[in-house]
Order: C-alpha cells, then sequence, then structure tokens
C-alpha cells in the first residue's frame, strides 16, 4: 500500500489516502519516516566505529538511546 493510494471517501464524497489520515502539522510524514531511517543507519554506523564512552556521549548528548 502506498501512502497516496485511496483508502476510502470523506463524508462529502472525497477520495481520503492514507497520507491524509496520518499527516500531522508538525512534520511531514515523509520526512519524519525519512528522519527515523537515517537515524536508524546513523547508529548501526556508529556500533561499527565508536566504543566504550565515545559511543555513549554521543548517544546520551544527542539523544540516540533507546
Amino acid at each position: 500500500m502506498y501512502l497516496n493510494e485511496p483508502i476510502g471517501k470523506d463524508k462529502d464524497d472525497n477520495e481520503i489516502t492514507l497520507l491524509d489520515v496520518i499527516e500531522n502539522d508538525e512534520m511531514n510524514i515523509e520526512d519524519e519516516i525519512d528522519l527515523k531511517l537515517k537515524i536508524k543507519d546513523l547508529c548501526k554506523k556508529m556500533k561499527k566505529v565508536l566504543k566504550g564512552r565515545e559511543k555513549i556521549i554521543i548517544e546520551l548528548r544527542f539523544g540516540l538511546r533507546r
């Protein structure tokens, strides 16, 4: 299923997409997903490069700890 694919109709018989349903005013859902994927990729790369204390400091400083 794609975000712009119609999933139904509203009370005025206009098509509604998944993007219409999950979109918020703060951040476009596509941008939010892109950001989360980039953070996940960054965390994987950090685990390969940084060790011990360096890794912990970076995670805490930028809120990357889960």
